[in-house]
């Protein structure tokens, strides 16, 4: 099969799953899995053969062999301590991933007759180094080229903005998946997208709601039946219940009332559950993320910007109580936007553009910025897309810090070791920030440099030194590393030049330099994809070799 020139775009989601791509017409299209679904369920069945089975089938044996089934692995990305034993071996969260991605690209191969190779990957927007680096690794494992991981509220957003040209405004999407959160907030304007301000938490999802209906389900039973079992000890209940929970939830967003029926140890019950039992049981969940949003949204609006739309994407922002929800609270009807589609067209979309930037990049030798109507027409041509649609692809899209970066120093004012920060989170790229330190001791021979990250927002009094420091136990070590100084006689004190820089593509590069000698030591950080960040640090008590000046 000849290998394919596209760059396909791929939803990894904790529950469901997506491929699309930009056909020869430049549309974006979903690609049906091989039972002809525009999504996949992210469940992986490690069958005793030796075979892997990923999708429907895998997710309707957990009720059968509900050990060999692995669901909801995202959560886990970057977790160096998570392992699961599937037949008889242990197995990472990126090589489960890389099933549930090799299954996307296998469906996509045979359904277009070309292999499937280049692919951009989504993930949410505040997921790390370790995360991201997690979730590249899974493309390769599954044999794919990885050229970029996207954060999902963008790629959606990408989607939307299809049809938002000559608009100039600013949205905000509120992702709520199977398994995790965003929120972002996004300004469209003439020629240029870019992303504000951007939260979330990747531990709340719509599998927090089917827990509850798992445990209403279970706690009910024992009620009528009088029975001190709990349902919920035997693991083929559970996935059985699981299946169920999510079945009731759907039925919940369509009507009032949904029967439920449940047989556990020959004993039967039968009751009604309400949309307003189920929406009283789980609106604690729900303001969890009005918390966020609420957050994001006064953080736009300080800047001066009017959120004029919210999207909902995600399948779980399906819920009637989630629009409800957030027109109480921001006085604004949210408009649900392909829920489960967005995000992968946006990827496909996203993934598109790379291509043609490269094509034009190529033919020109120019850079995107440089490029004319000519050129524009001239890379039309030699794809067959029309002119609107490579103008599209060339708009630019600049994004945000999602962590923030500091250096491990000493402070002297209270004469304790924490971190610094330098670049905060939310803060447009590119960022800089050079912040001179010093030397603590009197002729030292070298100095400790450990770049840090943390999620610390950036202080409203931004000019009081104190705000910006960090306890260590807030933070994780990223980078490590030791500067020698060749000059031996160098006074305490002696300046010691600091330099944090983010570059547009998300690269941080810290340099730190001892002017006299001209000795520097150079740190490159990619904060969007790979890099192996170190353990976190002990909360041990050490001596910083930095001091701020």
């Amino acid at each position: 099969m000849k290998k394919s020139d596209r760059v396909f775009g791929i939803d990894l989601g904790t529950t469901y799953s997506c491929i699309s791509y930009v056909d020869d017409y430049g549309k974006v299209q979903v690609i049906p899995n091989e039972r002809n679904q525009r999504t996949t369920p992210s469940a992986v069945w490690f069958k005793e053969d030796n075979r892997v089975v990923v999708g429907d089938e895998a997710k309707e044996a957990t009720v059968v062999e509900p050990n060999n089934v692995c669901q909801f692995v995202k959560r886990s990305m970057g977790d160096s301590s998570f392992y699961a034993v599937y037949s008889g071996e242990p197995r990472t969260p990126e090589e489960i991933s890389s099933f549930i991605l090799k299954k996307l690209a296998k469906d996509a191969s045979e359904a277009l007759g070309e292999e499937v190779g280049d692919v951009v990957i989504t993930c949410p927007a505040y997921f790390f180094i370790k995360e991201r680096n997690a979730t590249k690794r899974a493309g390769e494992l599954a044999g794919l080229n990885v050229l970029h991981i996207l954060n999902e509220p963008t790629a959606a957003a990408i989607s939307y903005g299809l049809g938002a040209e000559g608009e100039d405004k600013t949205i905000l999407v509120f992702d709520l998946g199977g398994g995790t959160f965003d929120v972002t907030s996004i300004h469209f304007g003439a020629n240029e997208d870019r992303v504000l301000f951007t939260d979330g938490d990747h531990r709340l999802g719509g599998k927090d709601w089917d827990d509850r209906l798992v445990r209403l389900i279970a706690e009910r039973y024992q009620e009528e039946t009088g029975s001190g079992e709990d349902p919920l000890q035997s693991q083929e209940t559970l996935a059985e219940l699981f299946l169920e929970a999510e079945k009731i939830k759907k039925q919940l967003s369509e009507r009032e009332k949904t029967s439920v029926r449940f047989t556990y140890n020959e004993e039967s019950v039968r009751f009604d559950v309400t949309r307003e039992e189920f929406e009283n049981i789980t609106s604690d969940l729900l303001t969890r993320a009005i918390e966020f949003t609420r957050s994001i949204f006064e953080k736009t609006r300080e800047t001066g910007e009017l959120i004029r739309e919210i999207l909902l994407v995600g399948g779980s922002s399906k819920m009637p109580a989630v629009a409800r929800r957030i027109e109480q609270e921001f006085g604004m009807k949210p408009k649900l936007y392909d829920p489960d589609e967005a995000v992968a067209r946006g990827a496909g979309i996203f993934g598109n553009n790379l291509r043609l930037r490269k094509i034009a990049e190529e033919k020109t030798g120019k850079k995107i910025t440089e490029l004319t109507l000519d050129d524009y027409e001239d890379v039309a041509a030699d794809c067959g897309y029309t002119l609107e649609t490579v103008q599209k692809a060339m708009r630019t899209f600049s994004n945000v810090t999602s962590k923030t970066f500091g250096l491990g120093l000493h402070n002297p004012v209270k004469n304790e070791d924490a971190v610094y920060n330098y670049i905060y989170r939310d803060s447009p790229l590119p960022a800089i920030n050079n912040d001179p330190t010093s030397t603590r001791y009197e002729c030292q021979s070298n100095v400790l440099v450990e770049i840090y990250s943390n999620t610390r927002s950036k202080p409203d009094d931004f000019e009081s030194a104190d705000v910006h420091w960090v306890p260590f136990d807030e933070c994780e070590l990223i980078w490590k590393g030791v500067l020698d100084l060749p000059i031996k006689t160098l006074p305490k004190g002696s300046t010691i030049e600091t330099v944090f820089e983010i570059s547009e593509e998300g690269l941080l590069t810290v340099t730190v330099a001892e002017p006299k000698s001209g000795q520097s030591l150079v740190a490159k950080i990619d904060t969007t994809e790979s890099a192996d960040p170190i353990e976190k640090r002990a909360q041990e008590k050490r001596c910083s070799e930095l001091i701020l000046e």
